[in-house]
């Protein structure tokens, strides 16, 4: 009995801590014509970011750690099959070596 009850406690916190983690997880990304990043986070909208530290750019893979107002750290890797394969080209064009967006706010 007691161990159920010590297993069922590490479940719920563990379901709490997971459940805080999805309300914060970027699900968008975004650069604005004078190459403002924001990122679209799950239940705040979007919001205004800046890329930090190391950038991975591959052919397959890209990497990004993402600081917000507040310095609130986010991560986000974008996979092939996570967006448009033009708009990933282009994104990783911007992010080698700077060229602006389009003006509807798209890479």
């Amino acid at each position: 009995m007691a161990i159920q009850l010590m297993v069922t406690g590490v479940l719920m916190v563990g379901a709490t801590v997971l459940g805080r983690k999805a309300r914060s997880v970027v699900s968008g990304l975004r650069v604005n014509r004078t190459g403002q990043v924001e990122i679209h986070i799950h239940q705040s909208g979007w919001q205004p970011a800046n890329i930090t530290g190391q950038v991975i750019v591959l052919p397959w893979l890209i990497s990004l750690r993402l600081v917000r107002e507040g310095e609130k750290k986010d991560r986000l890797t974008i996979w092939p099959d996570s967006a448009d394969e033009n708009r990933q080209r282009r994104l990783r064009a911007w992010l080698r070596w700077g060229l602006r967006a389009d003006g509807d706010g798209r890479i």
